[in-house]
């Protein structure tokens, strides 16, 4: 993690950031274009060089392209589970990318709420996808929805108890969307101990999230109550 004036970012300190939340929640999103066009596109994330010839305002013209296309698609084949999600994960995606492009954020929250009827559709076609259900769950955590993205998290993991992912953006969410640090601490863990193939770098983020907590509930001795059902603050 960063530094700042000589002293470690700690957990606390990125709970009133909401985009460096989000940076944390991307490395955990099942499978969406988004991801790779942030590794590649976005300077300074998790060591990634950007490509000069392309900026973020480039992408949002992009994912904005598709969605009108996938909209104009889905009134010929309103049923089209495919098409469902897809709409949805380029709403998703143009969500995390307004939040963190400059003169675009005010835009963020709606797009991740356009985001949950396309997956709710979908979900209503084949309601055991627990990736599509915890992409959903965490476009309700963008979108505060807090309360919708808390029931998406908790279905998801009693669908699948072994979906780590679920556990790790459900940890994300307890933390910085109800201030759970117990609760968070959890699933995390479970995590760590479940160490799914494949996935070590989120493994190892886990493992970090835990160190942080640890250290945090140290140095201030007491939890913070949990949040209401409110929206997270931006931190600007």
């Amino acid at each position: 993690m960063k530094k700042r004036t000589g002293k470690k970012l700690t957990l606390r300190d990125l709970k009133n950031n909401k985009i460096l939340v989000l940076v944390i929640v991307i490395l955990a999103v099942s499978g969406l274009l988004f991801s790779s066009l942030l590794y590649f596109f976005t300077p300074g994330l998790f060591g990634y060089p950007r490509n000069q010839a392309t900026t973020n305002e480039e992408i949002i013209k992009q994912l904005e392209k598709q969605v009108r296309q996938y909209e104009k698609n889905l009134e010929t084949a309103p049923d089209n589970e495919q098409l469902l999600i897809q709409l949805g994960d380029s709403y998703l995606n143009l969500g995390m990318i307004y939040s963190i492009t400059s003169g675009y954020e005010n835009k963020a929250t709606s797009a991740f709420v356009k985001a949950l009827e396309p997956y709710g559709k979908a979900l209503e076609k084949n309601p055991d996808n627990v990736d599509l259900r915890v992409d959903r769950a965490v476009a309700a955590f963008y979108g505060n929805k807090l309360t919708e993205a808390e029931a998406e998290f908790k279905k998801a993991i009693e669908t699948d108890p072994a979906h780590a992912r679920a556990h790790y953006n459900y940890g994300i969410f307890l933390y910085y969307g109800r201030g759970k640090t117990a609760e968070a601490v959890k699933e995390w863990e479970e995590v760590v101990a479940l160490n799914p193939a494949g996935e070590e770098k989120m493994v190892e983020q886990a493992r970090l999230l835990l160190e942080e907590a640890a250290q945090d509930e140290t140095e201030t001795g007491t939890e913070e109550d949990p949040a209401e059902d409110n929206p997270p603050a931006d931190g600007q």
